[in-house]
């Protein structure tokens, strides 16, 4: 046995404050993918993550959880993180070996403004991320009042990619604002297309631009584009936002309801046609993946287990880790 860095793989943090959601939006991810066949739940203390005996009676994350997936011809492995302050230490060691992450948040004001030590951290240590506004069923504020809270503790500016559509106050889809399509949630299955509404066309104009002009503030190219009224295709928009968001210039915005699979499968193809492979990470740390040489692994965290005793969690930077190998004169 042997593992070693591959561009097909992908390490994804989830992380965000407690009872945001990120153990019921990773169920979500394995249930989309196919990885397990039925969702737990957190009351019901059956979730994939949060297994260990403190974690399912105190109903919320002590340890980083691993979990993996395949989706896409991607290799999927998510870190659950824990959100409570207590844990912090468990989260930001994690996050060090991660490719991306995904900060969950609620759409509450008060509530996204205690997110800044993580975005601080995360842009401290480049490390690319996404924002998931989850529970947008609960949703009291204006959308784009949440935004500006984002804005305000995130010293990267801010992509948003959809625009909600409302009916009696209640979040029933979004607008894809690459492909200008809109889309209606249903239970069970992805979300289906259908023609733009009329009433928020404007909406959706002035939302896509100050996308595009975001974007565009790192490629020149793009910028004359918008200058000349050209409207830059679909393939286009994603190299820019796979390059800036790898460079960690930029934090693109996704919002949904992870107990319903709501807006789930459009971050998940936000992960396969944005997030950098490891080979980019790697190389902002100064290492090369491709390099022969001795093997560079970082331990995350370590599990003491009853039946297994113990076992790490490892972050391999560059070379090749073997069955037995011994590093440091440690086997």
């Amino acid at each position: 046995m042997n593992q070693s860095i591959g561009a097909n793989t992908r390490n994804v943090a989830l992380v965000g404050p407690y009872s945001s959601g990120k153990t019921s939006l990773l169920e979500s991810l394995l249930f989309v993918t196919g990885a397990i066949t039925r969702k737990g739940k957190i009351s019901d203390r059956n979730t994939v993550s949060d297994s260990s005996t403190q974690a399912r009676d105190r109903q919320m994350s002590v340890e980083v959880s691993v979990a993996h997936s395949q989706y896409q011809d991607l290799n999927f492995t998510f870190l659950d993180c824990p959100g409570s302050i207590e844990f912090a230490s468990e989260t930001y060691n994690a996050l060090v070996g991660a490719g991306a992450a995904i900060i969950v948040c609620e759409p509450v004001v008060d509530r996204v403004l205690t997110l800044a030590p993580l975005l601080k951290f995360l842009d401290d240590w480049e490390i690319p991320h996404l924002i998931f506004i989850n529970k947008m069923d609960r949703c009291n504020s204006h959308f784009n009042e949440v935004l500006q809270a984002l804005k305000s503790v995130s010293s990267r500016p801010l992509v948003p990619q959809q625009y909600p559509i409302r009916q009696n106050n209640e979040i029933i889809g979004f607008i894809d604002l690459i492909n200008e399509q809109a889309y209606h949630y249903h239970a069970n299955s992805p979300a289906d297309p259908v023609p733009l509404p009329d009433h928020l066309k404007e909406e959706e104009q002035i939302a896509r631009q100050e996308m595009l002009e975001t974007i565009a503030e790192f490629d020149d190219h793009l910028l004359e584009e918008l200058l000349e009224d050209i409207n830059p295709s679909r393939e286009e928009i994603l190299q820019d936002l796979k390059q800036e968001l790898g460079a960690d210039q930029i934090v693109p915005v996704f919002f949904g309801m992870a107990e319903r699979d709501y807006g789930v499968r459009h971050l998940l193809t936000a992960l396969v046609e944005e997030t950098p492979a490891p080979t980019i990470t790697a190389n902002r740390r100064g290492l090369d993946p491709s390099a022969d040489g001795d093997a560079v692994v970082q331990i995350l965290k370590t599990y003491f287990t009853p039946q297994g005793g113990r076992l790490s969690l490892a972050r391999i930077w560059q070379g090749t880790l073997n069955d037995g190998m011994a590093l440091n004169g440690v086997r």
